[in-house]
């Protein structure tokens, strides 16, 4: 993956930490692997309080670094997959805005994880091969098979 990334910190199994740096200040992001179903795992990009020790997954922190931060999400996911090549992992929007994030991350990201993954999309509740021209409710990302 030739984008720029953060530096990932990960003290703790299934959770990558990373700094976003931009017009808002530097902004703990979190990435949470949570599995829901037998070598199923459900993905959530999360901005982390250190005061507080909690995670929100209804921010909006417009840090202006979008690129940035979508590339340092698909390393993610391309690390835990490469560590647990067993699993499957899932993600969704659980808002308009970060659906519409998560379409950009593998629409920006497809060519790389391509080479790894089978991509396929949850539309109207049924699961199919992945289309960069249309919008998903959710993305299942599956461990290529040799």
């Amino acid at each position: 993956m030739n984008k720029e990334t953060y530096t990932l910190f990960s003290p703790e199994a299934n959770i990558y930490y990373f700094e976003s740096k931009g017009v808002n200040g530097n902004i703990i992001k979190a990435v949470m692997f949570s599995e829901f179903e037998n070598n199923v795992f459900n993905m959530a990009l999360l901005d982390y309080d250190l005061q507080t020790d909690t995670f929100s997954d209804i921010s909006h922190s417009n840090n202006g670094d979008m690129p940035k931060v979508l590339a340092t999400v698909a390393l993610i996911v391309h690390k835990f997959l490469q560590s647990m090549p067993y699993v499957t992992v899932y993600f969704e929007g659980n808002t308009l805005i970060k659906n519409k994030l998560y379409n950009r991350i593998v629409r920006n990201n497809y060519e790389f994880l391509v080479d790894f993954y089978e991509i396929r999309g949850r539309i109207a509740s049924h699961e199919e091969a992945y289309s960069k021209e249309k919008q998903y409710e959710g993305f299942y990302i599956y461990p290529k098979t040799n």
